[in-house]
């Protein structure tokens, strides 16, 4: 029997009014549920995942869409074989959410950012 893994289940955008006015009226707000679950598969994951979402089932069923529909299943491990997922107890879970492989690579693509940012800022 496969043996189970963590999975990050992500639903498709959804975009509501954010009422802060007396006529119920304000700003479009744009979010997505995420959710992470413990499967043997990215199928298993998907129905687990779709079961704990606050928003998307509702969401989705008011335009006749079939809630699994967009709906991504990705492995909670990072490229480096340690999970990033919020369940609790997960011996895997990094300190910093960050393994410290993943955490030299965020910091060279930050600074090589920063550079291009820097060069594009300069008026030479």
């Amino acid at each position: 029997m496969t043996e189970l893994a963590h999975f990050w289940i992500v639903s498709p955008m959804m975009e509501e009014v954010e009422p802060v006015l007396e006529d119920g009226s304000g700003p479009l707000v744009q979010f997505a549920d995420a959710v992470c679950v413990e499967a043997r598969t990215k199928r298993e994951a998907k129905v687990l995942g779709v079961k704990l979402m606050e928003h998307w089932p509702t969401y989705a069923r008011r335009d006749d869409r079939n809630p699994f529909s967009g709906v991504k299943a990705e492995s909670a491990l990072c490229p480096h074989g340690l999970c990033h997922c919020d369940i609790e107890g997960c011996s895997n879970y990094p300190e910093n959410d960050l393994c410290p492989e993943c955490r030299e690579e965020h910091d060279r693509e930050f600074e090589k950012l920063m550079e291009d940012r820097s060069l594009m800022d300069d008026p030479e």
